[in-house]
């Protein structure tokens, strides 16, 4: 039952690592390591966004989403938050269904930046965010094809500091090298009432 498997869901659903001292943000992901990821951004932020990753531990089927955001202007950036949205049609598939958890907020520095205690300032923010798939016997129950989840790529990213927010709209493209997704699928097919 999808309500009863929200509070599990929740506590798995975001891990957050922050990261880059000076440079860039590093990759907080042991499983995005030998992924490429797309930049892209605005004046105010560089993004990256890796691909998607279906991955298995125990019974439980998930998706990791990755992405960094990187301050590329000379000043400090004071309280930024970063909170990733991702495609609404989710929302049926994950355990806690697609929920906003932004971030607390941070200081982001310019490149050669330094913190008041004078040591490099953090430039970026890398958030790993992993959303727990519903189980086999809510998708059945439910009509839905678990596959599906690979072809919802579309996401967001929004950022907000003190004197502005910024929305960087990007492809999540969800790869399962590991075949999961079928695996899941003939869960759902023999799953038990």
């Amino acid at each position: 039952m999808r309500t009863g498997r929200l509070l599990r869901a929740c506590c798995l659903t975001l891990v957050v690592a922050l990261g880059a001292a000076c440079g860039d943000a590093e990759d907080a992901s042991s499983q995005a390591e030998d992924r490429a990821g797309a930049t892209q951004g605005s004046d105010v932020f560089e993004l990256t966004a890796y691909p998607s990753l279906v991955h298995q531990r125990g019974d439980a089927f998930y998706v990791t989403y990755h992405v960094t955001v990187v301050n590329k202007t000379p000043n400090i950036l004071r309280a930024v938050e970063v909170d990733l949205a991702l495609d609404s049609e989710l929302d049926q598939y994950l355990a806690a269904g697609v929920i906003s958890a932004p971030l607390s907020p941070v200081d982001l520095f310019p490149e050669g930046g330094l913190d008041p205690e004078g040591r490099p300032g953090m430039r970026g923010i890398d958030l790993v965010s992993e959303q727990l798939i519903a189980e086999a016997d809510f998708l059945r129950d439910a009509g839905l094809d678990p596959s599906r989840i690979l072809e919802l790529d579309e996401a967001e990213v929004v950022v907000r500091w003190d004197g502005g927010e910024e929305r960087l709209a990007f492809a999540a493209p969800v790869e399962d090298p590991e075949g999961l997704m079928a695996d899941l699928q003939a869960l759902t097919r023999t799953a038990d009432h």
